[in-house]
């Protein structure tokens, strides 16, 4: 058996091995922290039915060592467990969870008069503080832990990266998908458009395809990329949207969109760098050809495309 066939076949496994492990790998919910008299305090954790959420714990810090009445309850989409809790004389001062085993976002609210976010918990970061001075700027970490966090978005920007036959060329490509998502994501949250989901992740898994179906052709890599790039982020918009969606904040609504917004362009500029780097190991000190060997990176990407765009169509059915 040749080489060839030899790397296609694990090509093929790594292919659903990594479909399966990332087809939703991000879990959206939310938890609410409702003071409801002095010093005593609800707190419901809202989260998709995408995992096992009863292994799921929540804690405190000590001078609210009162966690009582604890209630599970199951809805058509969501789990909900909620908990009494009672501080005596002192504050809240934190919310800390065990037990997350997927790459999870996990917003954290105030509900006074509206609600507020107050920062974010994932595998990385279990422990939010209560006490956040300038909610803007959690917004900001929400984008770029979302980038990083979303795989079909990152695997969308590496194949750009890969198409781009010149460094102004891909500068130009990367600022047409920054502008095309920036438009729809700031449309989205502002209320201009209402999109659902489920067909918009269906179309990022397609954006997926299409791109490596391009890289394996050599001769139009890098031609309309510019274009194609900015109708490409438009859909991406609606996707980055959908992080927003799960949060109710009227305060300061275009300053969070702006650090969110921010975030994730840092996040994808890192993610480059990163690229570039790799690359630059690749071509200098290895001596390989990078371009020649892209049809592999293509092959991957397209069949986790697939894959992902299968998962999720049938999601919507």
């Amino acid at each position: 058996m040749s080489l060839f066939l030899t790397s296609k076949k694990y090509l093929f496994f790594l292919i659903f091995f990594l479909g399966q492990l990332y087809s939703h790998e991000i879990v959206v919910s939310k938890i609410q922290i409702e003071e409801y008299n002095q010093s005593n305090y609800k707190i419901s954790w809202i989260r998709p039915k995408l995992s096992d959420f009863k292994a799921i714990k929540l804690s405190v810090n000590n001078e609210c060592s009162s966690i009582t009445n604890y209630k599970y309850q199951i809805t058509d989409k969501n789990y909900i467990s909620s908990w009494d809790v009672g501080c005596g004389e002192n504050k809240l001062l934190f919310v800390e969870t065990n037990g997350i085993k997927t790459n999870v976002e996990i917003f954290v609210s105030t509900i006074k008069e509206e609600e507020k976010l107050i920062g974010t918990i994932s595998l990385s970061n279990n422990k939010i503080f209560i006490n956040q001075k300038n909610p803007s700027n959690n917004f900001f970490t929400l984008g770029v832990s979302h980038m990083f966090g979303g795989l079909d978005h990152l695997v969308v920007v590496l194949l750009f990266t890969l198409m781009a036959t010149t460094s102004i060329g891909l500068i130009k490509t990367i600022t047409a998908f920054t502008l095309g998502h920036s438009l729809t994501l700031g449309l989205a949250y502002l209320g201009v458009f209402s999109v659902n989901q489920g067909p918009i992740e269906a179309l990022i898994a397609l954006t997926i395809i299409a791109l490596s179906l391009k890289l394996l052709n050599l001769s139009s890599r890098d031609s309309n990329s510019v274009y194609i790039a900015a109708f490409f982020g438009l859909i991406h918009g609606f996707g980055f949207y959908g992080v927003l969606e799960e949060i109710s904040v009227d305060e300061n609504i275009i300053a969070n969109l702006f650090f969110f917004n921010v975030g994730i362009e840092v996040a994808q500029f890192i993610f480059i760098g990163i690229l570039v780097i790799l690359a630059w190991i690749l071509t200098d000190l290895l001596k390989l050809d990078l371009y020649k060997r892209t049809n592999f990176i293509a092959y991957a990407t397209g069949g986790i495309g697939m894959y992902w765009l299968i998962d999720r169509l049938l999601g919507i059915i």
